[in-house]
């Protein structure tokens, strides 16, 4: 460094300029394939380039993008939550595979008196302006007032109890609020649309034009998702056994079969 200095040169232009020039008469190594960087997977480059192929084959969109295919080729993956440790999953505690959609009735009194929207406070707000209505008078209380007050903060309570919907996924929970005999409201920032009918069975329509299709379900008993389709016309239906997934199969002849041992997945 002091020498470079002294001479006013970078250190960089005196080691070029000391790298020795390679000498003809030895023998070189053998030149070696170029191969694929970074760690090294199961699945070979030419297997799946095929896999690729044949996935945009039996699709039947044309110019998908690669984040579809990838989607597609990855049908069974797997997240950690560390929140859901306490719950018990086939692939370990905190473990859902990327099938494990379900819709859970609920009862939420805050959603219900709008803590996140006016508009799902809707029986809420007429509820208790009826009530002061009836009772804003001076003196004593007439008896019927009394009496439809009773019945509407009757009618205001029933309203709170089984108010929401969850639809639970890997990675998110949407809720959705009752705001009419058969109205859900969707949560803030979601265009999902969910109809809820016999059963509790319900219908989730995204914004995208997927619609995914949930059996029935109450408190105790989520409703898995039963089928899913696209707005391409791609279906996918799920199939289950003692309320493990077993089956997915789609419309393009693609079938997963998923096995299990007792209370864990296993292939």
């Amino acid at each position: 460094r002091r020498v470079c200095q002294a001479w006013d040169v970078p250190r960089s232009s005196f080691y070029a300029a000391r790298k020795p020039t390679p000498d003809s008469t030895l023998p070189r190594p053998p030149a070696r394939p170029p191969t694929r960087r970074g760690p090294k997977s199961a699945v070979s480059d030419a297997a799946l380039l095929a896999a690729i192929r044949q996935d945009l084959t039996l699709s039947p969109s044309t110019g998908e993008g690669h984040r579809k295919v990838w989607a597609r080729l990855r049908a069974f993956q797997r997240s950690y939550d560390s929140g859901r440790t306490g719950v018990g999953s086939v692939l370990g505690p905190g473990w859902r595979h990327g099938f494990d959609l379900s819709a859970v009735p609920d009862s939420d009194g805050f959603e219900g008196m709008a803590a996140t929207s006016p508009r799902n406070g809707i029986f809420s707000i007429a509820a208790i302006f009826v009530m002061l209505d009836l009772l804003n008078t001076s003196g004593s209380q007439p008896l019927d007032r009394l009496v439809i007050s009773t019945l509407i903060a009757q009618f205001w309570m029933e309203q709170l109890t089984g108010n929401v919907f969850r639809i639970s996924r890997p990675g998110a929970i949407e809720t959705f609020v009752r705001t009419g005999t058969a109205r859900w409201s969707e949560p803030a920032g979601s265009s999902s649309t969910l109809t809820v009918g016999t059963g509790n069975a319900c219908n989730l329509a995204t914004g995208d034009g997927d619609v995914l299709q949930l059996g029935t379900a109450s408190a105790g008993q989520p409703g898995s998702v039963t089928s899913w389709t696209s707005a391409a016309g791609a279906r996918v239906d799920f199939n289950y056994a003692d309320g493990n997934l077993t089956t997915v199969t789609s419309n393009l002849g693609c079938t997963l079969t998923l096995a299990y041992r007792p209370w864990v997945f296993s292939s």
